[in-house]
């Protein structure tokens, strides 16, 4: 069972209990693992550092000593007690009597009337209660809307007013703090979201509790993700006590945080709010009216835009591990203007500093390094600090700037950052202080400057949203669209507040679909000795022990299910240029009473996506079942013994062996080898088998580095032993995918991003002209804006989205008879515009194939095909040098199946029995084999080069004798 649906059993099984715990904070709140206890404490007075550290000293004093308890410590950033079970012991009954001691020392310390602080706990069911409660009342809301829809029963003035009053105390933003203050925020939260989905749904029908209920869901979603985020990470923050006790006040900033756009536009909304409904109740000396031109002017679109992304954003960083600390600083990051990088992050298998300035660049935002003493000043920052960062974030916010900091390791600077990310890496300090708990990977910085640029472009469309919704809720209120019906005005807001909130989510969405720089081990393992190797990955010759290889064994993530799939698919294909341009003109299509027009739009978009959808998800199927391997038995070294294992459980530092014929599975470093050949055609492009060893080499291409071993390569000729150092998605095979996989935008969608851009304002402009030039006429307002809307809504091309997909899908459809699979079909329409063919290096494109296409026995030469007896003679040498098997397809390297294939193709394919073998060394040696024709004992040498024959005797090649040596001779008889 889900926590949402766990909270709302308890709910239902506890109402009135569970309503008091929603509107006042009274009992303790205790999160518990099956470790530790985290138990709520009050807040005390103590107002210095050394008063709070004796405080908390005293209180983990008082709980160590009861049974079941093996420590306790008081610890940050929520000044929670975490208390250590001891092994076997019974949580819920060493959480009562923790209780009981934490309530006797807070009695005798008087502050048994303190109340608890407001502030959530990532693992806290309280907040998610709440938002199940909202989701609860906005369900009431709508079918009490639907129900006096369907009725025609219209509301009483005063529902009006009192929408209206509710209205401004949720969404103008100094009103709703007030309140907070008198009140308490679960207070507030709870009873105006219910007095407000009630009356929203009486008023203005279902519309506007189903825009509160899907920015509820958005919600749910990302506390439910936070919560798991926590429970995930929290046995690797809190597995062991801390060395010592953290300190994290933060200092008061210098100057209060800028205004961002969002917020100069409710400043100007109140103002407008005021203003307008003054005027209103002057001109019609209605307060109904004037009420709904209240209504009208409310910021709900421009709040609602950022929520979205922001709620969205805290959805992903859960998924990836990233713990929402204070999530209300994600709602900062659409005013940052500088990002502040620690020198921790620097160097080798850290941040890429130059592509971290030039996407910083593209969105205007400085950038500051830290750099330390004994550190190289780095190319490309705007600002270069010495030493700690903190007093250059306090500077730069002194000049007006909002400051998001990325750093690892606790420090001050995280403190004072107004968005700071701070990244556990294993043997730094846990960065308590930084508002976002991210993991060891500096991909995390990448997406905070992704959500920062994203946060501002979604903060511009949400205020343009709002502008336009609060225009057109305006004139509905003044009754000139549909008078007598003013109370609809809400609904217009509401339409727009839906219409900002997908935007902030498609934006979101957007940032988790994008793929993120792959992180890079940069150890040169190529370069290592194979006893260093095996020391750095903590392994030995004689392999990993079961518990070791268990514990460093991540499961592969299954699959999505049908269902899933499917509507990801679709919903990539909605993410396109032209999707909220279309669903802006069906609302304008409602908005004047053109349901059909509208519903056709709907249609076409949603045809064109599920048509888009299906094509990628069957191509996606088709190239999995394409590249999926089938499970292979892979010998490995474990427990000091050798065992087969399935090439998907393998972990780094296995030491595993492999031999001619096999599959590498994982990237490795070669610690052992014999006469060792690898075909690396499919990472490399190299068609021709290239010889490995367990030397290091100082090599920057990985073609040319000879002591590895890589994924999808295969063992052509010989033996190895290796060790793994990356498997999965971390291998160099899979970061090409990868990284490959999500093209950026080009051809036709490229084109249209463009194109929007340019047509939709002129679009806009024409509608307005009109609509103008009617009012001026003295036409009807509802023709006049009725005529400017079609205008605007005929601009959108809604055909080509849906034209384009079937053009693409056919061409698709075209190539997939002649045996090729379209990936993207978004790709088809760039081969009509290639001007431009690349080969590769060798400008051929090569199969990587070796077939028989001569032979010479050094004085005649013929094609395969008709050769005559002297050259199918030396034909049927070369084959009995060739291993013995039935099908050649069963050979591992690649001259081996061409001479037995030549062989088939001539006819020379004599009747012999093999005794012996000589292995063949690339570069060193030749094969040999000796073997019985008929009565004659005969020697068929492949692979020796003329500096090794002339040390031989007894030898026969290109018509020349010779002499073997005695250890030749002794391996052969």
């Amino acid at each position: 069972m889900t926590e949402p649906a766990k909270v709302m059993t308890g709910m239902a099984m506890h109402p009135a209990r569970s309503l008091e715990v929603l509107v006042r904070h009274h009992e303790r709140r205790v999160v518990s693992t099956p470790q530790r206890l985290h138990v709520e404490l009050r807040p005390t007075a103590a107002t210095t550092e050394t008063a709070r550290a004796e405080i908390d000293r005293r209180v983990a004093a008082s709980v160590e000593t009861i049974p079941g308890v093996r420590w306790a410590q008081v610890r940050e950033p929520f000044h929670r007690l975490v208390v250590q079970l001891e092994e076997g012991a019974v949580a819920d009954e060493v959480s009562t009597s923790v209780s009981e001691a934490l309530d006797e020392f807070e009695e005798r310390k008087g502050l048994s009337d303190v109340h608890f602080a407001e502030r959530d706990h990532p693992a806290d069911e309280a907040p998610i209660a709440r938002d199940l409660f909202g989701i609860g009342a906005d369900l009431v809301g709508i079918t009490l809307g639907s129900a006096l829809q369907t009725l025609r029963l219209r509301p009483p003035p005063f529902e009006i007013d009192l929408a209206a009053v509710l209205n401004v105390a949720d969404q103008m933003l100094p009103v709703r703090r007030g309140i907070e203050r008198r009140l308490g925020a679960p207070f507030t939260e709870v009873t105006i979201g219910f007095a407000n989905a009630i009356v929203q749904g009486a008023v203005q029908g279902p519309l506007g509790p189903m825009v509160d209920l899907g920015r509820r869901v958005l919600i749910l979603r990302e506390l439910d993700g936070r919560r798991a985020a926590w429970l995930d990470r929290e046995p690797e923050l809190f597995g062991q006590p801390a060395t010592e006790r953290v300190s994290l006040v933060r200092p008061a900033r210098p100057v209060p945080v800028p205004d961002g756009a969002i917020e100069r536009y409710e400043r100007a909304a109140m103002v407008a709010a005021v203003g307008g409904g003054g005027l209103t109740l002057l001109w019609s000396r209605r307060l109904e009216r004037a009420a709904s031109m209240v209504q009208a002017t409310l910021p709900k679109a421009a709040r609602l835009g950022r929520e979205g992304f922001v709620r969205e954003l805290g959805r992903h960083l859960a998924d990836r591990g990233v713990i929402s600390v204070d999530t209300e600083a994600l709602g900062l990051l659409d005013r940052v203007d500088c990002l502040a990088v620690g020198a921790d992050l620097l160097g080798p298998g850290g941040v890429d500093l130059v592509g971290l300035v030039a996407a910083a660049q593209r969105g205007d935002v400085q950038v500051l390094v830290e750099v330390g003493d004994d550190q190289h000043v780095p190319a490309g920052a705007d600002g270069v600090r010495l030493g700690t960062l903190a007093s250059s974030i306090v500077d730069a916010q002194s000049e007006g700037h909002v400051v998001a900091l990325a750093t690892a390791g606790l420090g001050a600077g995280s403190l004072v950052a107004d968005v700071s990310l701070g990244l556990v890496v294993p043997g730094l300090q846990v960065p308590w202080g930084a508002h976002l708990l991210g993991t060891d990977d500096p991909a995390d910085v990448i997406l905070l400057l992704e959500a920062i640029l994203q946060a501002r472009q979604v903060t511009r469309e949400s205020v343009r949203m709002a502008a336009v919704g609060a225009g057109g809720a305006a004139i509905v209120a003044l009754g000139s669209v549909v008078p007598g019906r003013f109370q609809r005005a809400p609904s217009v807001v509401s339409l727009a507040s839906a219409l900002s909130l997908v935007n902030g989510l498609r934006h979101a969405y957007d940032i988790a679909r994008r793929p993120l720089p792959v992180r890079v081990d940069p150890t040169p393992w190529h370069a290592l000795d194979p006893e260093v190797v095996l020391d750095r990955l903590g392994t030995s010759r004689s392999g990993l022990s079961s518990h070791a290889a268990a514990a460093r064994f991540t499961p592969k993530r299954p699959p999505p299910p049908l269902p899933v799939a499917f509507g990801r698919a679709v919903g990539d294909e909605f993410v396109n240029p032209l999707t909220p341009v279309l669903a802006g003109g069906a609302v304008l299509s409602i908005m004047v009473g053109s349901v059909v027009d509208a519903a056709l739009v709907g249609s076409v978009v949603l045809v064109n996506a599920v048509v888009g959808g299906v094509q990628n998800l069957r191509s996606q199927r088709a190239i999995q079942a394409l590249s999926r391997t089938r499970p292979s038995q892979i010998t490995v070294v474990r427990d000091g013994g050798r065992h087969e294992l399935l090439h998907d459980l393998l972990v780094q530092g296995d030491i595993i062996q492999l031999r001619a014929g096999q599959s590498v599975p994982a990237d490795c470093r070669i610690i052992a080898s014999s006469s060792l050949e690898v075909d690396e055609s499919a990472l490399t492009g190299e068609s021709v088998p290239v010889p490995k060893g367990p030397a290091p080499v100082d090599a920057a291409v990985l073609a040319e580095r000879s002591s590895m071993l890589y994924e999808s390569s295969w063992i052509a000729a010989g033996d190895v032993t290796a060790v793994v150092i990356a498997s999965g998605d971390d291998t160099e095979a899979r970061r090409a995918v990868l990284i490959a996989d999500k093209p950026p935008a080009s051809g036709v969608e490229a084109r249209l991003r463009s194109w929007t851009g340019r047509m939709i304002p002129i679009a806009l402009l024409g509608g307005g002209a009109v609509i103008v030039n009617g009012i001026v006429r003295g036409r009807p307002m509802r023709e006049t804006f009725g005529a400017g809307t079609s205008l605007a809504v005929a601009a959108v091309p809604e055909g080509l989205p849906l034209l384009s997909t079937v053009a693409q899908l056919a061409a698709a459809r075209r190539l997939s008879c002649r045996n090729v699979l379209v990936r993207n079909a978004r790709a088809i329409e760039a081969l009509g515009r290639v001007d431009v063919l690349c080969a590769d290096k060798t400008g051929t494109l090569t199969e990587g194939r070796i077939a028989l296409r001569l032979v010479s026995d050094g004085v005649d030469e013929a094609a395969g095909g008709d050769l005559p007896p002297a050259l199918r003679a030396v034909l049927a040498t070369a084959v009995r040098a060739t291993p013995l098997v039935d099908d050649p397809t069963d050979l591992a390297h690649p001259t081996d199946r061409a001479v037995a294939r030549g062989g088939q193709a001539n006819g020379a394919v004599p009747e012999w029995a093999p005794d012996g073998e000589l292995a063949f060394e690339p570069g060193r040696g030749f094969h040999a084999t000796a073997g019985l024709v008929g009565t004659r004992r005969v020697l068929a040498v492949k692979g020796a080069p003329e500096t090794v024959l002339p040390k031989c005797s007894t030898w026969r090649h290109h018509g020349r004798t010779g002499k073997l040596t005695p250890a030749a001779r002794a391996q052969i008889d």
